[in-house]
């Protein structure tokens, strides 16, 4: 059982004492428990082919090195917002095909390709190759390239970004790409953490960078689907936890207001005892299901020296 309590306290509607107002997540049912899946907002290809080329609106990105030694690398980013900072991620993984590699007689041994936290910002771009897809075209203004974040002015830390400086120096998750397939980048500590710090700090999502690594062998590169290539989506799994969060108000001397916001597909029970250690939880309030969020706003009239409330989400 997961729990934790925040406690609010406002002044009573007697004397000094004070109402103590008790949310967050407490017996084993009462956190919404939710998997979700996320289409990347932003993909794109880093080129040393064509150093101020850009592909971020083709369906595909590549990582790894080609036959002309010459590497790629690949950024993929999702918008998390719609979810609540207090949301408590479990497992997170990446779903992601390989639509393209080199070809059969070249024997392409098994290559292991990781995920690394990007540490700033870079532009996706929008250009879409459709001869020579592997060295995209000239960037404009904005886009991503092997020098630069944003195309023409902000320039990597070194050319392709660089481990330590632009992206993370620790490997979230990996996975072996043998051939054209679905792949799965695993959940790991290191993946929830990446997702749990761009919840808490959305301005820091810049999302992950694809690295082979086997970047030192020709032939190593691969082609991963992108959101363009509808039929091969990638994917962002996320199992989560969100505990209701309760804004507590007094309107009156003896008024309480309580409001949260209902998700879609959930049932509520609205719960109060005068007692955080003994004596039963009476029902206030029971809130059925329904297809979209809203807005909640219940009145409590009462006239004891404390209160305790809970929320629990079905």
């Amino acid at each position: 059982m997961l729990s934790f309590i925040k406690s609010y306290r406002h002044a009573a509607p007697v004397a000094t004492s004070l109402v103590f107002i008790l949310a967050g997540i407490l017996p084993d049912h009462v956190a919404l428990s939710a998997t979700n899946f996320f289409v990347p907002v932003a993909d794109t290809s880093l080129l040393e082919v064509a150093t101020t080329n850009n592909m971020g609106g083709f369906a595909g990105m590549n990582s790894g090195t080609t036959g002309e030694y010459k590497k790629t690398r690949a950024l993929i980013r999702f918008d998390l917002t719609q979810l609540p900072r207090s949301t408590i991620v479990q497992f997170s993984a990446l779903h992601i095909d390989v639509t393209h590699q080199p070809s059969a007689d070249e024997s392409p041994p098994p290559i292991s390709f990781g995920l690394r936290r990007v540490l700033r910002s870079w532009g996706e771009g929008t250009n879409s190759p459709t001869t020579q897809i592997g060295k995209g075209l000239p960037a404009t203004e904005g886009d991503a390239t092997w020098f630069h974040a944003f195309f023409p002015t902000n320039l990597w830390t070194s050319p392709g970004g660089a481990v330590g400086a632009d992206f993370s120096d620790t490997e979230s998750t990996f996975t072996d790409i043998i051939g054209v397939s679905s792949y799965t980048f695993p959940s790991t500590p290191e993946m929830v953490g990446d997702v749990t710090g761009w919840l808490d700090i959305p301005q820091n999502n810049f999302g992950w960078v694809l690295l082979c690594n086997s970047e030192g062998a020709n032939y190593s590169a691969r082609r991963f689907s992108t959101r363009e290539d509808v039929d091969h989506l990638p994917l962002l799994e996320l199992h989560y936890l969100v505990p209701p969060h309760l804004t507590i108000a007094k309107t009156n001397s003896t008024q309480i207001c309580i409001q949260f916001t209902a998700w879609a597909g959930h049932t509520y029970d609205i719960e109060y005892r005068n007692s955080l250690a003994a004596g039963s939880w009476v029902l206030l309030s029971h809130l059925d299901a329904t297809p979209t969020n809203y807005p909640v706003a219940l009145l409590d009239t009462q006239s004891v020296t404390q209160r305790f409330y809970r929320v629990n989400a079905y």
